[in-house]
């Protein structure tokens, strides 16, 4: 592999005429499927590897399932528990798993409410909980000693994790309910408590904000310490996941509106009220209101999505159109696996060998002529990778190169569920922040693209 660090000043990329067809060219964060394998033998060509493990631990763990981690299957009858089934997102998470339940022909489960109070859960979700062979188990994650939870998760093969309170001192905090004692110490009780080798998934939810807690409004929310004690139980998961050999996902829900949040009934007779098209991103950067039902299904699509596997990720409502089926979910999901697109051009027709060739003409004429003014700030260095090329970014200190990030751009063949695409993803995956002349390179690639000649492909 060629490899050549320039500071870049750049000249017009020259064109291979027929390579692109019908060229509806639109920008969106839509990320390619599949790709993991591919992507990560291009940064270890890069050096980028380095970068990535100069991330933090967090980001890490939500690398690790882009690594080529396999997921696990799910299993026939398989045993799906629900932990704070009468609370008032875990209504929805047991109403959705209810529902699922109801459609499904193939991979039929067992489902499992597992609640303080038995009666009132089998009297909130009434004939739908009896059609769908619900079963009610007593549970105290406060009160019980990690052995009797134990016993009573001893044979669950996934779980959803309810459990919660409010964050300003209230009446739900009576009787020990504090955000230390449910947020962390029931969480990780239960964690402690789940069956070795037995657990596919647990998905635990917990809150935007709890890598944000000395940003406003985060600070003001974290007064008492509830985003503090997500944390906490956040990490313990993943930490028993690494012990107990399961997969985790830890979902960040924005905050909460649709019903009032211990008035079950209300929620059952506004359920759908707040509720609109979803977002998910990985890491903690999004901010906004989810409603309760929304919260559900993402709840119970993060348990059966393979993308959601080993990731921590944020979920807000936005204005859109509900999700209709699993497959519209299915792309939703796909954006965990790649989210740090920056450019996306897609096109109805695409010659792979000859756009490849011309991409990899164009970064390495770019960098090496006169066309980018004022010239880049900083040095780039071009690769070469089988899905097109990857520009680094470096800096020089006292004779010492080092790679601070890339911009990986791909040519991304088409699916049954989109269009073959030009993507551009910066990389390591959260490096949020543009990097010094990369708006300057996304503008140019752009306007030379729209040059060459649209013709059908090949």
């Amino acid at each position: 592999m060629n490899s050549v660090a320039f500071i870049g000043a750049g000249a017009r990329g020259g064109g291979f005429n027929g390579f692109l067809g019908n060229g509806s060219a639109s920008n969106n964060n839509n990320n390619s499927n599949n790709l993991a394998k591919l992507t990560k033998r291009a940064l270890r060509r890069t050096g980028q590897n380095k970068v990535r493990r100069d991330q933090d631990e967090a980001d890490s763990l939500v690398m690790s399932s882009v690594a080529g981690i396999p997921v696990i299957p799910v299993k026939q009858n398989e045993k799906v528990a629900v932990l704070g089934a009468t609370g008032g997102v875990g209504y929805f998470v047991m109403k959705a798993l209810i529902e699922r339940q109801r459609k499904q022909t193939e991979h039929q489960l067992q489902l499992i409410a597992l609640v303080r109070n038995v009666q009132k859960a089998k009297e909130i979700f009434g004939d739908a909980a009896n059609q769908a062979n619900v079963e009610f188990r007593s549970i105290d994650v406060i009160n019980q000693s990690e052995e009797e939870i134990g016993k009573t998760v001893k044979d669950i093969n996934s779980l959803v994790i309810c459990t919660g309170t409010t964050a300003f001192p209230s009446s739900a905090w009576k009787n020990n309910n504090t955000p230390e004692n449910v947020d962390y110490k029931g969480v990780a009780k239960i964690a402690s408590a789940l069956p070795k080798d037995s657990i596919r998934r647990v998905v635990q939810l917990s809150s935007v904000g709890v890598l944000r807690k000395s940003s406003f409004p985060f600070s003001i929310l974290n007064l008492f310490g509830v985003l503090d004690a997500k944390k906490k139980g956040e990490d313990a998961i993943v930490q028993a996941s690494k012990d107990k050999k399961f997969e985790y996902a830890i979902v960040r829900l924005g905050r909460l509106v649709g019903a009032p949040f211990t008035n079950v009934g209300a929620i059952k007779k506004n359920a759908d009220q707040n509720k609109q098209a979803v977002q998910i991103k990985n890491g903690d950067s999004l901010a906004g209101d989810l409603a309760r039902s929304s919260a559900g299904d993402v709840a119970v699509q993060a348990l059966f999505q393979p993308s959601a596997a080993n990731k921590q990720f944020a979920a807000v409502n936005i204005r859109g159109t509900v999700a209709k089926d699993d497959s519209e979910w299915d792309q939703l999901f796909e954006t965990l696996e790649r989210p740090n697109a920056v450019l996306r051009l897609e096109y109805n027709s695409i010659n792979l060998p000859k756009f490849r060739k011309w991409l990899i003409s164009w970064a390495g004429a770019v960098l090496t002529s006169g066309a980018l003014f004022p010239p880049l700030p900083l040095p780039v260095r071009f690769d070469y990778t089988e899905l097109g090329c990857m520009l680094t970014f470096l800096t020089v200190n006292d004779g010492k190169v080092n790679a601070i990030g890339s911009l990986n751009i791909m040519i991304e063949e088409a699916t049954e569920t989109r269009k073959a695409a030009l993507v551009v993803y910066r990389e390591p995956m959260f490096q949020d922040k543009p990097y010094p002349g990369e708006k300057q390179i996304l503008a140019k690639l752009q306007e030379d693209v729209m040059n060459v000649s649209y013709t059908p492909e090949a």
